[in-house]
C-alpha cells in the first residue's frame, strides 16, 4: 500500500468545499489524512480520513510515515516543513480572475496522478432528506457584505408562492444580526443541510459556504447564487447560475420555479 499523504486545510466551509477536488484526486494514489474542522468530516470522500493535528503544532514527529503533505497557506506549510515533511503548498488566496478550484489544484503540481483523477467540480455524495421538494432560500453568509438584503429574499418567496411553488428558508446558527427572518426558518446541522441540498427543487443563496455545498451535492445548474462585492470568476460555485446584485426577485423566482426542476440529482 502507498504511504499516506497529509492535507492541512482549516478553512471556511466554501473554501473547504472548493478543495475537495484536490482531496478526491489524492485518494487515487494513497490514503489521505485531512486536518480540518471536525464538523467537515461528512464531506470527505472515500479514502480520506479526518486527522488530529496536535502533534504538528507541538513540532512532534509525524505519527504516520506521510509520503508528502499539502498546505494552503504559509503558516501550515512552515509547520509541516519544520517536522521534515515534503510539502506542496499554494497561497491561501487566488489571484484576481483565477477560480479558486484551479488555484487550489496548484498543490498537485508534480504529483503523479492517474489520468482523469482530478475532476474539477467538487462532489459530495448524500441522500436527499425525506419530504416534498421545495426551493431552498439560504440568504446567510459569513461575510455580511455578501448578503443580498433579506427583504428581497422574502419577495422571492412570495413570488414563488404566487407560482404555486413551496419555498423554505434556511439559516445558520450565527445569523441573528439581521431582522426579518421568517419564524419557520430552519437551522440544520451539516448533515441536515446536505440532505436539504440533495433533495430540494432548487437552491438560491449568496456567495456562501452552503451555496458551494449545494452545488457539490446536486446538479449545479439548479443552484442560483447572487453575487455582489465578490468576484464570481473566482468564487462562484462550479456550474452554478450566477445572478447580479440588481437581479429582480421576480426573475430569480421564475428561474427557480421553472417547470422541469424537480430536485437536485
Amino acid at each position: 500500500m502507498a504511504e499516506p499523504v497529509l492535507v492541512v486545510r482549516r478553512a471556511a466551509l466554501g473554501d473547504f468545499v472548493l478543495t475537495l477536488p484536490v482531496i478526491r484526486a489524492l485518494t487515487t494514489i494513497a490514503p489521505v489524512f485531512v486536518v480540518t474542522h471536525a464538523r467537515y468530516a461528512p464531506l470527505l470522500p472515500p479514502g480520506a480520513t479526518l486527522h488530529d493535528d496536535t502533534w504538528l503544532w507541538r513540532g512532534a514527529p509525524p505519527p504516520l510515515p506521510f509520503a508528502r503533505a499539502f498546505a494552503f497557506g504559509d503558516v501550515a506549510a512552515e509547520a509541516l516543513r519544520a517536522v521534515n515533511l515534503a510539502v506542496h503548498a499554494v497561497a491561501p488566496r487566488p489571484a484576481p480572475g483565477v477560480h479558486a478550484v484551479d488555484h487550489y489544484a496548484g498543490v498537485l503540481t508534480g504529483v503523479p496522478l492517474p489520468e482523469g483523477a482530478f475532476v474539477r467540480a467538487p462532489r459530495v455524495d448524500w441522500a436527499p432528506a425525506p419530504g416534498p421538494a421545495a426551493v431552498i432560500l439560504a440568504p446567510g453568509s459569513g461575510g455580511a457584505a455578501k448578503r443580498w438584503p433579506l427583504d428581497r429574499w422574502r419577495r422571492v418567496a412570495d413570488a414563488l408562492g404566487d407560482r404555486g411553488v413551496a419555498a423554505r428558508f434556511v439559516r445558520g446558527p450565527d445569523e441573528t444580526d439581521e431582522p426579518g427572518w421568517p419564524p419557520d426558518a430552519v437551522c440544520p446541522d451539516l448533515p441536515g443541510l446536505l440532505g436539504l441540498a440533495a433533495g430540494c427543487r432548487a437552491w438560491l443563496g449568496p456567495d456562501s459556504g452552503p451555496s458551494h455545498l449545494a452545488a457539490a451535492v446536486g446538479a449545479p445548474g439548479r443552484v442560483g447564487v447572487v453575487f455582489g462585492p465578490t468576484d464570481p470568476a473566482t468564487w462562484a460555485p462550479v456550474g452554478a447560475r450566477v445572478w447580479p446584485w440588481d437581479t429582480s426577485p421576480a426573475d430569480l423566482a421564475a428561474w427557480a420555479g421553472a417547470s422541469g426542476f424537480t430536485h437536485l440529482d
